[in-house]
């Protein structure tokens, strides 16, 4: 690949009470792929399988949603075209999540559950531009990295990064501009 590109991308975020929203839920989901009742409890989605990249999404007992774009063999470039598709993607999760909260939201209503107007109020899926990028690989892999606290931004903040990021081959001559 020519361009600049990202792979290996990770991001999070948290809803309170996501985890038993989806665990709890009356009758399953299409769109749930699993839910580990035995060791870590994990709520698994079915993947989206989009033309360049797969998207799978995680909810944690601890109503923590971990994203993973699993694009290392076709990297996102950081162009327009690339960076617009990455959030559409993102947007397409953040859109199943919501479905999903949406369906237990109504069966409470029909079932009559107590818990519905308190859930109700609290069960808006975060925008994916606020979700936070935990790791990304930038260019070719590497053995040095970066992680931390330190290091986490929004998706929005990400995408002010990439507008600024300039790179440059060296050893190929640039049109000098004339006086």
């Amino acid at each position: 690949m020519d361009k600049s590109a990202i792979h290996y991308i990770r991001l999070s975020f948290s809803l309170n009470h996501l985890w038993s929203i989806m665990a709890t839920a009356s009758s399953p989901s299409p769109l749930i792929k699993n839910i580990d009742a035995r060791s870590n409890k994990y709520i698994t989605l079915q993947k989206i399988g989009l033309e360049d990249h797969i998207i799978k999404t995680t909810v944690h007992k601890t109503s923590t949603v971990s994203v993973i774009v699993a694009c290392t063999v076709n990297p996102i470039p950081i162009d327009m075209l690339g960076l617009v598709k990455l959030s559409s993607s993102l947007a397409k999760v953040e859109d199943r999540l919501q479905l999903l909260v949406s369906e237990f939201n109504s069966a409470s209503i029909q079932s009559g559950r107590q818990q519905y107007l308190s859930l109700k109020l609290n069960s808006k899926i975060p925008n994916h531009m606020s979700w936070i990028v935990k790791m990304w690989h930038f260019g070719k892999d590497a053995l040095t990295s970066y992680s931390g606290e330190k290091f986490d931004m929004s998706w929005e903040d990400s995408l002010n990064v990439f507008h600024h990021i300039y790179s440059k081959e060296y050893g190929k001559k640039e049109n000098e501009c004339k006086k």
